[in-house]
């Protein structure tokens, strides 16, 4: 994953990209979403691991977000949305 991007997941109104590095230091002030994402990544992991219904298991084993409703900022209309990047390496053509 190179980045990710969150919006209006519980306190965070928009991260804008952050790209992900082999060490990501994450700084704020109490209460500023620094734990929201972190919590992101076992959301991610127990969504795709698991049969679920929606494409989001917001209450699972690694994490629990409760449902939706509480998952969403909170004076918000807008969606959440949860973006992120992957780089996939090309590889060369075997001309044999």
């Amino acid at each position: 994953m190179n980045s990710i991007r969150l919006q209006r997941l519980r306190c965070l109104s928009d991260t804008g990209e952050i790209k992900i590095k082999p060490i990501t230091i994450l700084v704020g002030e109490n209460s500023s979403g620094k734990s929201t994402f972190l919590r992101f990544f076992p959301l991610l992991k127990q969504s795709v691991e698991s049969r679920t219904i929606g494409p989001v298991l917001w209450n699972g084993r690694l994490v629990d977000f409760g449902n939706y409703k509480d998952a969403h900022q909170k004076h918000s209309e807008e969606d959440i949305c949860l973006e992120f990047k992957f780089e996939i390496p090309s590889f060369p053509k075997n001309n044999a």
